[in-house]
């Protein structure tokens, strides 16, 4: 069947950037593949906070860190993002520029802690959602080359995003332990992706060959796993803290259901009697082994209005495989045969935060300022590129309300070459990102 859809679509050999995905042999996760958490004061930091989290965002982040949590929480995270692709296809020199946008429910949370004196340790439970990665795309696009034009429109939609539950243990006056454990399901809606290809070519001369498709994919996901967190205190002095913190997010298998609708037209305009045409569906289940990954977190509170942090981060991209109904190991990335080089990543965040401390009119309130700067590589077959990050975060904390708000600007330069050598892609993206958590704590 597969056979069937590339000799249709002879417009879409040699971009394998796209063929590949629209016959749903790669999943297209054009935002940041590394495991990210969520929340404003977070991203604020740079995403530097498993060491640092405090709030009920700490679930995605290090479930250790939920014992830092005092009171009953209710938490709610919106983001927006706006992406930007430029491209050039350096064989036929045509470019495109390419961008979308979108406003969603990243994260929401109902946190509770459990005293010893009812459970017999301290200890808190979660219940939360978390949206993980964004999977809206668009890409239009003209490539001219041996008197023959090609034009795509490429739309992808959906996320992944899993439902946890989660649970933190004081284990004594310095040590804190904590699990989620994630389903990832249509629970909420789709948990994959609808993905659109419209493409067509045309020889440049009157009544000549022309070919024209039309791909509709629509990807559910289901998957299991879990991420283990410790948070270590070593040392502790008036205002002065030291926090460590460890997380471990597990490599797991995940079903995709794939259902694909085709249509196709090709043939001579000056003899419609010859025009061939093709409309058919099929589906394709697969298996898509997501890598584990790990990291370690400092956060060294200078004094109760100052706190740095830092993060290092490791995933083992090496694990990460999709295999098809017939057993056959492609990459998730590009589609093309598994390459045994695919490297692992680690990522560097480093954050401050500043605290305006005031008591005032009878109320106490804490306005933090935050900025961070990161290194997150962008995951390609053979050889992974730099990514860089900077980000800005601010916020208000009064009685039983926090609020917060952060801005995130991600850049990476000359992508997209291990999906497409044949015309020389290459795209430069630009990801902006504002989150807006709020939290009220009972």
């Amino acid at each position: 069947m597969k056979k069937i859809v590339l000799t249709y679509t002879r417009l879409l050999v040699g971009l394998s950037l796209f063929s590949a995905q629209v016959i749903g042999q790669s999943i297209d996760i054009p935002s940041s593949f590394n495991p990210v958490g969520s929340g404003a004061r977070a991203l604020g930091l740079g995403g530097s906070f498993i060491a640092t989290a405090d709030d009920a965002t700490a679930a995605s982040w290090n479930p250790a860190a939920l014992m830092q949590l005092r009171k009953p929480e209710v938490a709610l995270v919106v983001s927006s993002t706006e992406l930007k692709e430029d491209a050039l296809f350096a064989v036929t020199n045509d470019s495109a520029n390419n961008s979308t946008s979108n406003t969603d429910l990243n994260y929401f949370a109902v946190s509770a802690p459990c005293a010893a004196d009812t459970c017999g340790l301290n200890m808190v439970f979660s219940l939360n959602y978390q949206r993980l990665y964004d999977l809206s795309r668009e890409w239009d696009f003209s490539i001219t080359e041996n008197n023959a034009t090609t034009t795509q429109r490429y739309r992808q939609t959906g996320a992944l995003y899993a439902i946890g539950l989660a649970y933190a243990v004081q284990v004594n006056d310095t040590l804190n332990l904590g699990v989620t454990l994630n389903y990832w399901d249509n629970l909420l809606g789709q948990n994959g992706f609808t993905r659109t290809n419209v493409a067509s070519e045309a020889e440049n001369a009157p009544g000549d060959f022309f070919s024209t498709s039309d791909v509709t994919v629509d990807s559910d996901f289901e998957g299991l796993n879990f991420n283990l967190g410790a948070l270590w205190v070593p040392y502790q002095k008036n205002q002065q803290k030291l926090s460590i913190g460890f997380v471990y997010k597990s490599k797991f298998d995940a079903d995709i259901a794939s259902a694909t609708d085709f249509a196709s037209q090709s043939g001579n305009v000056s003899r419609p009697d010859r025009i061939n045409s093709s409309e058919f569906q099929f589906s394709t289940p697969s298996t898509l082994t997501l890598p584990s990954s790990y990291g370690v977190g400092f956060a060294y509170q200078v004094s109760d209005a100052l706190t740095t942090s830092l993060d290092l981060y490791r995933t083992n991209w090496s694990e990460f495989a999709q295999i098809d109904e017939n057993g056959v190991s492609t990459s998730p990335i590009s589609g093309s045969q598994i390459a045994p080089d695919i490297q692992n990543s680690t990522q560097i965040k480093v954050g401050i935060e500043y605290r305006l401390i005031s008591q005032s009119v009878g109320a106490n309130y804490i306005i933090p300022l935050r900025a961070g700067f990161f290194i997150d590589p962008v995951i390609e077959d053979g050889s992974n590129e730099d990514g860089y990050g900077v980000a800005l975060g601010a916020g208000v904390a009064f009685e039983h309300w926090v609020f917060d708000v952060a801005y995130q600007y991600r850049w990476a330069d000359d992508l997209g070459s291990s999906s497409q050598q044949q015309l020389g892609l290459g795209f430069d993206t630009q990801e902006h990102q504002v989150y807006a958590s709020s939290f009220y704590r009972f």
